[in-house]
């Protein structure tokens, strides 16, 4: 081939064959939000010119991905079989893309692989790449493969070999995901007793910030004095909230829009009566990614009635809407990237 033709020319260094190692990469709950395996993959061969992991090498690279109190953190070890020669190194970012974490992760790699090829793009087959003069040319014939992380290199890949081969590392490495799930709660304040209630959600959500949309109906509860005359209600209602992410942990504000319905029990001519349910409040989130694009999410609201509902039998007060309503639920969720 040509390009086998021009190699010995372009870089003698490196006509042997290139180097090789396996990939263990465990992207944990914390930094869910960071790329997969796959495009760590693509951008240390966008690095080094070649794809370098196969199955089976004597170099064995594993990297761990984690993420607590919005600061992700990458665990980089090399294992040299042949000479049994390791390295370790611990990478962390403030960045909740994950862009410049894992930036410096495909490049750290790339140095443990082939210390003369990290950032090369692949050769071109129509003119040869000059003779490097950089004076960053001693770090990067380093002879021994140890794990560091320099300063990302400027102006050494073409645009073109960056987009074709890295779709994700200049762009939104954590892009808008839609979540779509079920769940339960339990209610009080909402209706004349303890409550139960199902719901479906779906969710827009990005690296810190959600918009979700809640439609929610609760099982009517009631209040019955001693001569077995009562009242009872239930609630359909949906619900807009915006949150914040800090962590594993979402803030958010909330607003509810539904029907109270109303009806008598144990009187002699029952009547049935809806009103309007408005409230506006507070809700605190738990998300964890389970398997997959399975998420699951506890979360926990307090909110503030702006319709207040009495429910009388006759002139007689039985149940009146309380200051303050909350709740407490949970939801799985399935994560859909467009």
């Amino acid at each position: 081939m040509l390009v086998a033709a021009l190699v010995p020319r372009v870089a003698p260094a490196t006509a042997q064959s290139p180097r090789r190692a396996t990939l263990a990469y465990d992207r944990r709950a914390g930094a869910s939000r960071c790329p997969d395996d796959v495009t760590l993959r693509e951008l240390v061969a966008a690095r080094l010119g070649y794809e370098p992991f196969v199955a089976e090498a004597g170099l064995a690279v594993s990297v761990v991905m984690d993420g607590e109190g919005g600061q992700l953190r990458a665990q980089i070890e090399v294992h040299d079989a042949p000479s049994s020669r390791r390295g370790r190194r611990s990478l962390a970012s403030t960045d909740s893309t994950c862009r410049e974490l894992v930036e410096s992760v495909a490049l750290a790699i790339a140095l443990a692989i082939d210390p003369r090829a990290t950032t090369a793009s692949r050769p071109s087959a129509v003119t040869p790449a000059p003779p490097p003069t950089s004076p960053v040319e001693p770090v990067r014939s380093a002879p021994a493969p140890v794990v560091s992380t320099p300063a990302r290199p400027r102006g050494t890949r073409d645009s073109a070999s960056r987009s074709a081969r890295r779709p994700n590392a200049d762009g939104d490495a954590t892009p808008l995901a839609v979540h779509v799930g079920a769940g339960g709660l339990v209610a009080l304040g909402t209706e004349p007793d303890v409550t139960v209630g199902a719901l479906v959600l779906v969710g827009l959500v990005g690296a810190r910030l959600s918009a979700w949309l809640e439609g929610r109906t609760d099982l009517a509860s009631s209040r019955v004095a001693r001569d077995g005359s009562g009242v009872e209600a239930s609630l359909t209602a949906a619900s807009l909230f915006g949150c914040y992410r800090l962590g594993p942990v979402e803030l958010c504000g909330l607003g509810s829009l539904g029907v109270l319905s109303g009806r008598g029990r144990g009187i002699a001519v029952p009547r049935d009566d809806t009103s309007l349910h408005a409230a506006l409040g507070t809700r605190a989130m738990v998300s964890v990614r389970v398997v997959g694009p399975l998420e699951l999410r506890a979360f926990a609201d307090l909110a503030f009635p702006l319709t207040p509902t009495t429910l009388r039998i006759d002139t007689q007060e039985r149940w009146s809407t309380p200051v303050l309503a909350g709740a407490i639920g949970a939801s799985a969720a399935m994560v859909i990237v467009p």
